[in-house]
């Protein structure tokens, strides 16, 4: 089922929305939350509190990108529970993703941080509009998927080093993208 009729299912109160949306959405939200909280039990918990606000969120609310917009939900989901469970202690993942993109990203805390926040999305999405199709899909999978390096490689058919030079150059690109914006 395409996402409009599955939209229009929760406009209309249908509860086979829901179905509808694990049907179409589970899996792809499961991977999702599996590779954040690392364990099975918080990645369920995470995909059905994701179906709920889904439900309590639509209507008013039509998302674009109906996938897109779970996914984000889902993210949410994960970083609360991660925090909540992990108060105190750091992923290793959760790390080394961090810290990898640690000089590509400024720092919070200014007293602008909303406004720069709405101009470094901006300017995130126009630099991956930017690169070419291998290089997006090599970044979303590492940064937005939290996909390990092997598996990004098996996936794309290029080596780890050849995924870990794309990734570096890719990085290096974006800071100084972001410098030469003046939000870095």
């Amino acid at each position: 089922m395409d996402d409009d009729k599955i939209l229009d299912l929760y406009f209309a109160r249908n509860e086979e929305a829901i179905a509808e949306t694990a049907k179409k959405y589970g899996a792809v939200l499961t991977r999702l939350t599996r590779s954040i909280t690392g364990n099975d039990e918080d990645a369920e918990e995470c995909v059905n509190d994701a179906y709920l606000a889904a439900w309590k969120s639509i209507p008013p609310e039509r998302p674009a990108y109906f996938c897109a917009w779970l996914c984000s939900v889902a993210r949410t989901l994960c970083a609360k529970i991660f925090e909540k469970k992990r108060a105190g202690k750091r992923s290793a993942l959760i790390v080394e993703l961090t810290e990898e993109l640690t000089d590509c990203l400024p720092s919070p805390g200014s007293v602008e941080d909303a406004v720069e926040a709405k101009e470094l999305s901006k300017a995130l999405d126009a630099f991956l509009r930017g690169l070419d199709e291998r290089a997006q899909i090599v970044f979303m999978k590492r940064y937005y998927w939290s996909a390990p390096i092997g598996e990004i490689a098996a996936q794309t058919g290029l080596s780890e080093g050849a995924v870990k030079q794309l990734l570096f150059r890719t990085r290096t690109k974006l800071r100084k993208t972001l410098q030469k914006e003046n939000l870095l």
